[in-house]
Parts: C-alpha cells; structure tokens; sequence
C-alpha cells in the first residue's frame, strides 16, 4: 500500500491536481485497480453527477475499483462516496477551463493536457467522463439510465452546522436584521443557444445593480465570493454579509443559514437543491423546457419551496442600472417581497446526507406549444 500510496501523491502533483481527500484504507495494492475520472464540466452537470450518476457508476460498473475524481476545485463535498478527490492546482487554468464547459463536455485545450498527463499514469483505466455519462443525462434522464440502471437512487450530500463558517460570519449573521437572500455574483451566465446552453459573461456592473436595488428594498445580500465570482467586498463594505467559497460544503451551509437562494441566470439554484434550501430562480423559458430543469427540481425538491421568474439573459449583455431595473430588477424585488415572508423554516427537509430511491412520478407532465401541444414523454419505473 505505501508504494501505491506514493505513487498516488507523486501522480498527483505532476499531473496538476491537489488531493482534497482520500481515503486510505481503501488504496489499493496494484495500480491496476484504480480508475481515474477527469471532469470538467459545468455546475449544473457537476451537480448531476453527484446525485444520479457517478454513485450508480461505482455502485454497479466499478465496484472493485479505487475511484479517483478529478475536477474543480473546492467540489469534494458533493462526492464524499467517491475514494479520493483530486482537484486543479493551477488557478489560471480553472479560470480559462471553466467559460469552455457546456454540459459535460469541455473542448478547451487544456483538457487533452491533463488526460495527457493523467494517462501516463494510470493509462489502463482513465475514463472520458463526457463520453461515459452523457448518454444516460442529455437534457434530461435519458433511455439509457432507464435500460440500464431501472430505477432512480438520488443522493443528497449532507449540509454542516453554520458553525462551518465561524464565530465572526454568524455573529455578524445574527446582528443583521431582515430577509437575507445569498447572491453568487458569477462570471457567467448561461444563455441557450441553438438548443443548447452556453456561457457567457455577466458584466460586475450588473451585480453592483442588484445588491444595490436589494439594500434598497431594505434586503440582506448575503454575497458569495470564489473562484468563479465577481469580487464585491469592497465595495458595498459592511452593509452586505460576505464568505469565500473556498469549500463547496461551506457553500451550502451558507445557503441553509440564509433560506433563500437567488439565481441570476447562473444555475447556482441547482446547489441550492442540494443544501435543500428555497430559491427564486431567473431562467429562460426555453433553456428551462429544453434542459428539463422542472426535472431536477421534482426529483431533487419536489417539497422545497421555489419560484421562477422567466426573461432572457441577452437583456443582462449591453443594459444599464436604468433598463435593469425595468427589464428584471422589478419583477425580482416584487417576487422576493411576495416570496420570503412565506416561507417556515420548520417545514424544510432534512439537511443530512441521503441516498433514497424516489419515483419518476414526482415529476409533473408538461406541455410544449410548438405547432401545437405535445405531452413530454414519461418513462416508466419499473
């Protein structure tokens, strides 16, 4: 074990990854007995993965196998039944990787680099994760989940106490009064695009526009700082709540402590379906039917309170703080008005980690006015 261990350590640092966690008594004595998987997909996929697919893949397809799971850093607490986590080391790569992610699939050039290195390594079992997990996800659970797994098996990480995140964040947590919202001021937004989503960047204006219009509407943003955000410390000072999402597990236990999550576009609503926590969620209609995401909702909190504002991200590229508030700020701050003082904290679900078998029926049947109307089909549970 101590040769394959070092072999493990001395792998990750020249393949570019840090070891967020492993599990050590479970490395393996040969090599050949462990199977690597690169992923470097977007939030909502990474998601996915966690709750539908890559547990069943272990479960049934690897079950002897050391899994080692490469990605973004800071996600180690959505896979806590995976053996090790590896995550990128270079902050400049994850930045210039992740405007590349669409789904599963990411066609920069630094992901040939990185299977590159990792296949010199650990040549005999490096897994192409888009092509491994896509044909079971592609907009949805696909026929292929059905035909080879039979039945849903959701699992859901566990949310931590808030004390995750300190004495100083919720001293100043608690001395705050009023509705607080959690903000992600992404990079990114996603934009569908010739049937798919895409990325595109959200200007740091916007974001200054919003928690403006919020402590103006007397709201407590409380404002998420990480890789993949807008840095809005020093701008708003003392009146906003910040925290670093250096840690995806303290991500959520924010998201928890604060009951409510807005979703600009960014997909960040996905998370909160994970930390079980309500959202009010600004979506295209049309990236909302084609992605399926009532799917996701149902099936992941089909008993989570949540609401949806319809628009379209374009609006966001090329506005100003006048045509925002217009085109989406008013619709925001009347839904949250409407929204929050509804909401009973009592009535949540549980926030431990599960694994549960859940029912396709969950999800509701939906009608598409395209030449008319057509019912989605429903697969079956067998």
């Amino acid at each position: 074990m101590k040769d394959i261990a070092g072999l493990l350590h001395q792998s990750a640092l020249k393949t570019g990854f840090h070891r967020d966690f492993f599990k050590e008594e479970n490395i393996p004595t040969e090599s050949s007995n462990i199977t690597v998987i690169p992923f470097f997909g977007d939030l909502r996929s990474l998601f996915i993965l966690s709750t539908f697919l890559l547990h069943r893949y272990k479960e049934q397809d690897k079950p002897s196998k050391y899994i080692i799971f490469c990605s973004w850093p800071g996600f180690a607490s959505l896979f806590p039944y995976i053996d090790e986590y590896w995550s990128i080391e270079n902050e400049s790569h994850v930045k210039k990787l992740y405007p590349s992610a669409v789904g599963f699939e990411n066609r920069n050039d630094l992901v040939g680099h990185y299977y590159r290195n990792l296949n010199q390594y650990f040549f005999e079992d490096v897994v192409d994760a888009n092509t491994q997990f896509q044909p079971y996800y592609n907009g949805g659970l696909a026929d292929a989940f059905w035909q080879k797994y039979k039945q849903i098996k959701r699992f859901l990480p566990a949310v931590q106490s808030s004390a995750l995140v300190g004495k100083e964040f919720n001293k100043e947590f608690a001395e705050k009064g009023g509705f607080k919202i959690l903000v992600y001021p992404s990079y990114y937004m996603n934009n569908w695009h010739n049937n798919q989503s895409r990325l595109l960047p959200v200007p740091r204006e916007f974001w200054s526009a919003l928690i403006n219009r919020l402590l103006a509407e007397k709201f407590v943003p409380v404002v998420c700082k990480g890789f993949m955000t807008h840095d809005l410390s020093s701008e708003f000072n003392k009146s906003c709540i910040y925290f670093s999402d250096t840690d995806i597990g303290t991500v959520l236990s924010v998201m928890r402590l604060t009951g409510c999550v807005l979703d600009v576009f960014n997909g960040i609503s996905r998370l909160a379906l994970a930390a079980r926590t309500p959202f009010v969620a600004i979506d295209e209609r049309t990236k909302y039917i084609g992605l399926k995401e009532y799917e996701l909702d149902d099936l992941c909190g089909s008993n989570i309170p949540k609401q949806y504002i319809f628009s379209f991200s374009t609006i966001i590229d090329g506005g100003n703080a006048s045509s925002w508030d217009f085109d989406i700020l008013n619709s925001v701050m009347m839904k949250l008005n409407d929204f929050l003082p509804s909401l009973d904290r009592n009535l949540l679900p549980p926030a431990g980690q599960s694994l549960e078998t859940v029912s396709y029926d969950l999800v509701r049947n939906r009608k598409l006015k395209r030449m008319g109307i057509r019912l989605l089909k429903v697969p079956k549970d067998d």
